[in-house]
Parts: C-alpha cells; structure tokens; sequence
C-alpha cells in the first residue's frame, strides 16, 4: 500500500507524528488526527514499534484532538489517515490536500 517516494519510510512516519503533535498543539485537533492516522498506518504497514518517546508523543497528540475535536471527529481522522498512501499523507503534510 505505501511506497516510499524517497529515503526512509519510518522516519517519514515519525515526521507524521510530530507534525500531527504541532497540529494539535496549534489548535488544529482534525488534520492532527488525519495525520497521527497517516503516522499509525505507516508504521503498522512496516510493523515498526513505537520506541518510549514516540510513544509518549502518540498518547499525547491522541488526547489533544480527542479534546479540541471530540471522539468521532478524531476517530474519522485517524481512520481517514490510516486509509491514506504515503503520498496522500505527505499531501496533506505539505497543505496540498486541498
């Protein structure tokens, strides 16, 4: 389902992450969501752990868009994101999902 445009996917995925972090933080509780989702759905594809601090980060940014979103908001995003290919990520990432 993902294929990588260039370098390396996990990283991307962990750039997805904090990117989804700063969203949040920002106020921006949906696209975070679609974004921690893009993050979640790469790394479940590559089967790749969550080390403790990205971990910390997830549990965080999930909670921040529970709460500026409310739950079905966030868990349309996140399912939204998961769906996505990378590329379609990397879109959104950039502000060229519209």
């Amino acid at each position: 389902m993902f294929s990588c445009l260039a370098g390396d996917q996990e990283d991307t995925a962990w750039s997805l992450l904090g990117l989804a972090a700063t969203d949040v933080e920002a106020g921006q509780g949906g696209r975070g969501a679609v974004l921690l989702g893009a993050a979640r759905g790469v790394l479940a594809h590559m089967s790749a752990a969550f080390k403790p601090f990205e971990r910390e980060l997830d549990r965080r940014t999930e909670e921040r868009s529970r709460a500026l979103s409310g739950n079905a908001q966030h868990e349309a995003g996140v399912a939204q994101g998961v769906s996505m290919t990378l590329e379609q990520a990397l879109q959104v990432a950039l502000g060229n999902d519209s």
